[in-house]
């Protein structure tokens, strides 16, 4: 077991967490939920639609947030970044050149899990068979395994899997358990929350429905519309796991998808951030320190 300290800071855009062992301090960026609706020419006449519409849901500022979270590095360096998903809104030749061409240029690495609407555009009915169609189009972004992949900062290794089909299979969590297992300390990352009680609440309040892995309310009509499936095995065992002593390597979980920022306990002093969308200009800073 690791000791670490999380350190309440002022900001929902900054977080701190004190890790034992650690030599110096690490800094991150997270970024989620940008939204971005590029189109052009290329695509057809109802995709340049549809983006025209969803660029006003965003607010009509998406890709200028996007460029300006990455140009953060400039003033203030970070030794990786991480991308949890809902980076673009509808898969698009433009919206992938943009993040492929902004990511190529990145000066320190990163990782990137996709969200449930990198994969979708807004009219298709969300499968699995959708998603795993659309890992192809990620790839120069994804690397060689999009389901998990990890990096190591530091002395702490930063853990990403694609959650966006609100499931975590046996094979994620084998990969989780070890990377957990090289006895460093871990920051977990991916696109959907885990349902803690606070963000439950506050999540059926904003959006009607609890879009949450591993929740347990939902109406059924509802859950059917938004594609989720029943908790499957592999989910359940990976949020009785995470909640554990077992887990104790993870020092932190990240993630976005709900549009809004939360940080709650999910098991004994270590948290659950969820990181402001950066279609309105979020995005959050984590500082490693030693402890």
């Amino acid at each position: 077991m690791i000791a670490m300290e999380d350190v309440p800071q002022p900001s929902p855009d900054r977080t701190v967490i004190r890790i034992a062992g650690i030599d110096k301090e690490i800094r991150m960026l997270h970024i989620t939920d940008s939204h971005l609706t590029e189109t052009d020419e290329r695509e057809e006449d109802s995709v340049t639609a549809a983006g025209i519409k969803r660029n006003k849901v965003f607010g009509g500022q998406a890709l200028t947030h996007f460029t300006a979270a990455l140009n953060l590095h400039e003033d203030e360096p970070y030794d990786g970044i991480v991308f949890t998903g809902d980076i673009i809104d509808f898969p698009t030749r433009k919206n992938l050149e943009i993040v492929q061409s902004q990511l190529s240029n990145l000066p320190c690495p990163y990782l990137f899990t996709m969200g449930n609407h990198d994969w979708k555009h807004d009219h298709e009915q969300p499968s699995d068979e959708l998603r795993h169609a659309a890992y192809p189009m990620f790839n120069h972004m994804l690397g060689l395994n999009p389901s998990h992949s990890s990096m190591e900062i530091g002395g702490v290794k930063i853990i990403a899997i694609d959650n966006s089909n609100y499931q975590v299979s046996r094979k994620q969590l084998d990969f989780v358990q070890e990377q957990t297992a090289s006895g460093l300390p871990c920051l977990l990352f991916f696109h959907i929350p885990l349902s803690l009680p606070s963000l439950t609440s506050k999540v059926l309040e904003v959006w009607k429905s609890p879009i949450l892995v591993g929740a347990k309310n939902w109406d059924k009509e509802k859950q059917k519309r938004w594609g989720v499936k029943d908790e499957e095995a592999g989910t359940r065992e990976f949020i009785e796991w995470i909640k554990s002593p077992d887990a104790s390597q993870v020092a932190g979980i990240f993630c976005g998808h709900v549009h809004f920022a939360h940080r709650e306990e999910f098991a004994a002093g270590r948290y659950q951030y969820v990181t402001n969308p950066g279609f309105q200009g979020g995005c959050r800073t984590i500082v490693i320190q030693p402890l």
